[in-house]
């Protein structure tokens, strides 16, 4: 793909790019960078870049494990684990993060953790409650992406919804008619006979024990409801 292409091969951009290119006045960047000693977060905003100094990489990886263990409970044991970690990385900067918008560039495991589910201070609300949260690979990614982007004629509909699909040849949607290919090519799967040819949807299936897939009608239902409250 000539676009990802573009995206790999992207120049970095500076913090004056990203202040003239990629921000407005609603909106920051904080990007993180750990170390084996002590941490760093930027907040780039609009006219501004302030750098705050973290913990070292042991002590806000071992949070985020623990965060991201307790995200499968609920209750206290969730809330607090989560309320640790974003001690570590929200809470030194939350006065700062001034606008509606904030871009986060994470770093090592802190992509564990969804940022938006942090609290911001303590007993705080979470981040999402009063900011619109993104996640991105790199601040140069999303200014490379605006301008590829810049001329492109905007979508004819608000939204576009995928849900129900179909899985089986013997689906009845697909009709007494219908021709059925396969167009993905079998790969060669490791079993205790040796190898053997299974089909990407059936590996997929069979890595989390499933048989393989059925369909889930109701996913129509919810796709029809989402694109009427749309206006799609």
């Amino acid at each position: 793909s000539p676009q990802y292409a573009a995206l790999a091969s992207a120049r970095p951009l500076t913090v004056a790019d990203v202040q003239r290119g990629v921000l407005d006045d609603d909106a920051v960047v904080l990007a993180y960078r750990l170390g084996d000693r002590q941490s760093y977060a930027w907040v780039v905003g609009r006219t501004s870049l302030e750098v705050v100094t973290l913990a070292g990489r042991a002590e806000i990886e071992a949070a985020a494990r623990e965060a991201h263990a307790a995200l499968s409970t609920s209750g206290r044991a969730a809330d607090a684990s989560l309320a640790v970690f974003a001690e570590k990385i929200i809470w030194p900067v939350s006065a700062r993060l001034s606008g509606r918008r904030v871009a986060v560039v994470s770093d090592g495991l802190l992509d564990y953790v969804p940022f938006a589910a942090l609290p911001v201070g303590r007993g705080g609300e979470p981040l999402v409650a009063t900011r619109e949260v993104v996640v991105l690979p790199s601040a140069s990614t999303l200014g490379l992406q605006r301008e590829m982007y810049a001329a492109r004629r905007p979508a004819s509909r608000p939204l576009a919804v995928f849900a129900d699909p179909v899985f089986q040849a013997d689906d009845d949607r697909l009709g007494p008619n219908a021709a059925v290919s396969r167009p993905v090519t079998a790969v060669a799967m490791r079993s205790e006979d040796g190898l053997d040819p299974v089909d990407p949807l059936s590996r997929s299936a069979s890595s989390v024990g499933l048989a393989g897939f059925v369909r889930l009608p109701a996913t129509r239902g919810e796709a029809s409801t989402i694109a009427g409250v749309s206006g799609g």
